[in-house]
Protein backbone atom coordinates (compact mmCIF):
# COMPACT_ATOMS: atom_id res chain seq x y z
CA UNK A 1 0.00 0.00 0.00
CA UNK A 2 2.02 3.07 -1.05
CA UNK A 3 0.50 6.34 0.31
CA UNK A 4 1.43 9.04 2.53
CA UNK A 5 1.20 8.32 6.20
CA UNK A 6 -1.50 9.49 8.09
CA UNK A 7 -0.93 11.17 11.43
CA UNK A 8 -2.62 8.66 14.22
CA UNK A 9 -5.63 10.93 14.69
CA UNK A 10 -6.71 10.79 10.99
CA UNK A 11 -6.43 7.04 11.00
CA UNK A 12 -8.68 6.72 14.25
CA UNK A 13 -11.05 8.97 12.39
CA UNK A 14 -11.15 6.46 9.29
CA UNK A 15 -11.47 3.68 11.25
CA UNK A 16 -14.18 5.05 13.37
CA UNK A 17 -15.96 6.62 10.98
CA UNK A 18 -16.10 3.10 8.80
CA UNK A 19 -16.81 1.32 11.87
CA UNK A 20 -20.14 3.59 12.94
CA UNK A 21 -21.33 3.19 8.68
CA UNK A 22 -19.74 0.28 7.42
CA UNK A 23 -19.10 1.15 4.23
CA UNK A 24 -15.76 2.43 2.22
CA UNK A 25 -17.77 4.99 -0.24
CA UNK A 26 -20.00 6.96 2.42
CA UNK A 27 -16.81 6.69 5.26
CA UNK A 28 -14.72 8.86 1.96
CA UNK A 29 -17.53 10.86 1.22
CA UNK A 30 -17.51 12.07 4.87
CA UNK A 31 -14.15 12.61 5.47
CA UNK A 32 -13.12 13.59 2.01
CA UNK A 33 -10.73 10.54 1.56
CA UNK A 34 -10.56 7.99 -1.57
CA UNK A 35 -12.19 5.35 -0.92
CA UNK A 36 -9.02 3.46 -1.69
CA UNK A 37 -7.25 4.98 1.44
CA UNK A 38 -10.40 3.48 3.92
CA UNK A 39 -10.23 0.66 2.12
CA UNK A 40 -6.31 0.10 2.74
CA UNK A 41 -6.80 0.93 6.88
CA UNK A 42 -9.76 -1.15 7.34
CA UNK A 43 -8.15 -4.04 5.86
CA UNK A 44 -4.92 -3.56 7.40
CA UNK A 45 -7.04 -3.46 10.86
CA UNK A 46 -8.74 -6.43 9.98
CA UNK A 47 -5.14 -8.24 9.31
CA UNK A 48 -3.12 -6.56 12.19
CA UNK A 49 -5.43 -6.74 14.72
CA UNK A 50 -8.56 -8.95 13.70
CA UNK A 51 -10.67 -5.95 13.63
CA UNK A 52 -11.39 -2.34 13.14
CA UNK A 53 -12.80 -2.49 16.60
CA UNK A 54 -9.37 -3.95 18.29
CA UNK A 55 -7.58 -1.35 16.65
CA UNK A 56 -9.11 0.83 18.05
CA UNK A 57 -8.44 -0.21 21.43
CA UNK A 58 -4.37 0.19 20.66
CA UNK A 59 -2.55 3.04 21.61
CA UNK A 60 -1.35 5.44 19.28
CA UNK A 61 2.05 3.72 19.21
CA UNK A 62 0.74 0.46 19.00
CA UNK A 63 -1.32 1.27 16.17
CA UNK A 64 1.53 3.27 14.56
CA UNK A 65 4.25 0.55 14.91
CA UNK A 66 1.86 -2.19 13.73
CA UNK A 67 0.29 -0.28 10.81
CA UNK A 68 3.30 1.02 9.53
CA UNK A 69 5.72 -1.93 10.37
CA UNK A 70 8.53 -3.63 8.82
CA UNK A 71 5.91 -5.91 6.98
CA UNK A 72 4.80 -2.84 5.30
CA UNK A 73 5.44 -4.64 2.11
CA UNK A 74 3.36 -7.37 3.16
CA UNK A 75 0.03 -7.20 0.47
CA UNK A 76 -2.96 -7.08 2.54
CA UNK A 77 -5.40 -9.12 0.79
CA UNK A 78 -8.58 -10.39 1.17
CA UNK A 79 -6.95 -13.88 2.00
CA UNK A 80 -4.75 -12.38 4.90
CA UNK A 81 -7.82 -10.44 6.35
CA UNK A 82 -9.65 -14.00 6.15
CA UNK A 83 -6.50 -15.64 7.66
CA UNK A 84 -6.31 -13.30 10.29
CA UNK A 85 -10.39 -13.69 11.04
CA UNK A 86 -9.89 -17.36 11.36
CA UNK A 87 -7.59 -17.09 14.32
CA UNK A 88 -10.28 -15.10 16.54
Amino acid sequence: MKHKAKRMDEIRLILQTYQRCGFYKPTARRLQVSKNTVKGYVRRARAIFGGVEQALLASDEELHDRLYSANDKEEFTLEAVFNAQLEH
